[in-house]
């Protein structure tokens, strides 16, 4: 009878220590949710952001296009800021701002900057 006793408190403790060990890792788990949570409200409010869009196009030659998508990676690079994606099928630059002036100006000053013939942009 005490054997039985022993053995069923063995059990007893033994399944105690694995709902720890389950709790922990719940802990953990809700932890690593709560951090997801997190960078997906950040990269929604991002997103969100991005309210107008800049296309630039015109791009005579495949060397321009890689010319301007190069300039923008070197500012995207330095300045975090700066939100630009590269569609190389059609030849064009998106570049994204909350803010309508700042984009046309940057928009400028990328024209500008490369020194490329008939390229155009236009903001939505």
């Amino acid at each position: 009878m005490f054997e039985k006793k022993n053995k069923s408190d063995e059990e007893i403790n033994k399944l105690w220590a694995n709902a720890i060990k389950l709790g922990e890792k719940i802990d953990e788990l809700e932890e690593k949710l709560n951090k997801l949570k997190e960078s997906l409200k950040a990269k929604e409010e991002k997103m969100e952001e991005k309210t107008f869009k800049s296309t630039i196009s015109g791009f005579i030659t495949p060397e321009d296009y890689k010319k301007m998508e190069g300039i923008c990676y070197d500012i995207a690079d330095k300045d975090k800021t700066f939100e630009f994606e590269a569609n190389s099928d059609i030849k064009e630059i998106y570049v994204y701002s909350p803010d309508k002036d700042q984009l046309h100006k940057k928009c400028m000053w990328l024209i500008k900057k490369t020194n490329i013939e008939e390229l155009k942009y236009t903001i939505r």
